[in-house]
């Protein structure tokens, strides 16, 4: 299974506590808790400590950064087919680029990975990411929303505090005799 935590802007406090869950794990376990961290420029650049805490403790997590837009848009008044990265207000590319910038300039390397956000995407836009030579990944089993995860599964969380009904779930999935892999074994059909 992979672990995926989505880093959406928020005003809520980060899921410090989830974190140190993980950083206990993988100093029982011996070995790095591998993570793949779906990240938004906005979170990045009003969480500055937060983000700096994650990296200074990739000593014990194998940090995977998935890019999740800059500012994860999000219009209450437009239906699905208008919301996030498919408004026509929005510029995907500009979204992107914006996120790969400010990572490397915290001399973090961003992944091939990109989560789009609310998981909301369609054939134009996956092109664009393609284009740029992304992959988008998505979740079947986002744990605030019941699904139920399974061999394989791409586990979505929010670290953001906006789910902590997901966090609940996961804290008791982590301890759990599972073998949770970098994301990037799900390319290559590991388990």
């Amino acid at each position: 299974m992979f672990l995926s935590i989505d880093l959406c802007p928020s005003t809520r406090l980060f899921e410090s506590d989830f974190f140190r869950i993980l950083l206990t794990v993988a100093n029982e376990r011996n070995k790095k808790f591998p993570i793949a961290i779906a990240i938004s420029g906005l979170w990045i650049s009003n969480h500055p400590e937060e983000f700096n805490w994650l990296i200074n403790n990739k000593k014990s997590l194998d940090i995977t950064w998935v890019n999740h837009s800059f500012n994860h848009p999000y219009f209450r008044d437009k239906p699905l087919n208008e919301n996030f990265l498919l408004s026509p207000r929005v510029n995907i590319k500009t979204e992107i680029l914006m996120t790969e910038k400010l990572l490397l300039q915290h001399n973090q390397v961003p992944s091939i990975f990109f989560r789009f956000p609310g998981l909301v995407s369609n054939k134009i836009t996956v092109k664009e990411l393609n284009n740029l030579g992304l992959i988008p990944i998505g979740s079947n089993a986002w744990l605030a929303k019941g699904e139920q995860p399974k061999s394989g599964s791409i586990v979505l969380i929010h670290g953001n505090g906006n789910e902590p009904a997901g966090i609940k779930i996961a804290s008791k999935l982590i301890n759990r005799n599972i073998n949770w892999l970098p994301l990037n074994y799900a390319l290559s059909g590991s388990e």
